[in-house]
């Protein structure tokens, strides 16, 4: 299969070469990936639930923003790999790819998963890399590196990286073949040219079609029309089996108690969902139109060397409290970028659980 690889780039998609290809590579700098643990649902249902859990865990606005997902199942866990994009992004990366589909690194390497224990996989371009990590077959976490092009990957030091405890796992690294002939050689890794990452049959399937899916329905209205057509069926069978009625009296209490818990059942789902609304419009008034931006440079900032356990914005300020190593080196990546200005540094205080540093960040994000 041949794949291409795009970015999207003052509002349009560039490709990284020329000529045909079978399947157009999204940059993960484009898209977010959530892991959302879903409750045993119906088909029908899942894509409702995720578009209220995303109101919550996801900033950006939900008329701007375009999702897909795969579903994963193992025993009774239930997973949903949420995909989130901006509208405008798909848009271009569709006029780009023209019919061919939309992949990401989960969709490629999904054959190659293990079922069971643990697994990771890297999965390097020229200007991002990813970090999937697996447990028995489904995915746990993802975490995206962007990187500096022309600069070699440095395999070994990201592994050093991560807990001991998990560099044990087999893994696997996807990478441009030319980059994989100059990187180093780990033991019990498996090395994949990009160009052969697809170990599926034909062309794998597209992440945000244009046909979408169905429009959801409210959970009020699908259980109004539910409980309408469960009415309309009492009737006509007892018009049916009208002469028997001792029977029949028994079978409509057992209907008037159905139809008196959905009602209740339709009522608290619906006021849930209004609260929902109602939340969203408040984080609406109070996000920046620009959180999206800020959050990306940040995480280019900060990366592993920090986790951020809360942040404030308003206006074109913001302040962040996080845990990490060497804040003053951080303190480096944000004077090289010129995003951002007025960076200031305070608070800095061991951290006695994790024998790191707590500390505070404040300053000026110019990314209008």
């Amino acid at each position: 299969m041949r794949l291409g690889c795009g970015e999207k780039t003052a509002g349009r998609v560039s490709l990284s070469a020329a000529g045909p290809f079978d399947a157009l590579l999204m940059s993960r700098l484009d898209v977010d990936l959530r892991v959302l643990e879903v409750p045993p649902v119906s088909e029908k249902d899942l894509e409702g639930l995720i578009r209220l859990r995303l109101r919550s865990v996801y900033p950006g606005n939900p008329a701007e923003t375009a999702f897909d997902y795969r579903l994963a199942r193992r025993g009774k866990t239930r997973r949903a790999i949420v995909f989130v994009s901006r509208k405008a992004t798909v848009e271009a990366y569709r006029a780009a790819a023209e019919r061919c589909p939309l992949v990401l690194p989960y969709q490629l390497i999904f054959a190659r998963v293990p079922r069971r224990g643990q697994f990771r996989a890297w999965f390097c371009t020229e200007k991002w890399a990813e970090l999937l990590v697996y447990r028995d077959g489904m995915l746990v976490s993802s975490t995206v590196r962007r990187r500096t092009r022309g600069k070699r990957f440095d395999l070994e030091t990201e592994e050093s990286r991560l807990p001991a405890e998990s560099r044990t796992a087999p893994f696997i690294v996807v990478a441009p073949a030319e980059e994989l002939a100059r990187m180093a050689r780990i033991d019990g890794a498996v090395y994949l040219p990009l160009e052969s990452a697809h170990a599926g049959h034909g062309r794998p399937d597209s992440l945000f079609p244009p046909a979408g899916r169905k429009a959801f329905l409210p959970v009020g209205v699908r259980t109004g029309l539910l409980l309408a057509a469960v009415l309309v069926l009492g009737l006509l069978l007892l018009f049916k089996y009208a002469r028997q009625a001792e029977d029949w009296s028994g079978r409509l209490a057992d209907l008037a108690d159905s139809l008196e818990k959905g009602t209740r059942e339709s009522l608290a789902m619906q006021q849930e969902l209004d609260a929902l609304l109602a939340e969203r419009e408040r984080l609406d008034a109070e996000t920046p139109r620009d959180l999206y931006l800020l959050l990306s440079e940040l995480s280019g900032v900060l990366g592993d060397a920090a986790r951020i356990r809360s942040i404030t914005v308003r206006d074109d300020s913001f302040q962040l409290d996080a845990t990490g190593n060497n804040p003053l080196r951080l303190m480096e990546g944000f004077k090289a970028r010129g995003a951002f200005s007025d960076m200031k540094l305070s608070q800095v205080v061991p951290d006695a659980d994790s024998l790191r540093e707590r500390f505070s960040i404040s300053g000026v994000f110019h990314g209008r």
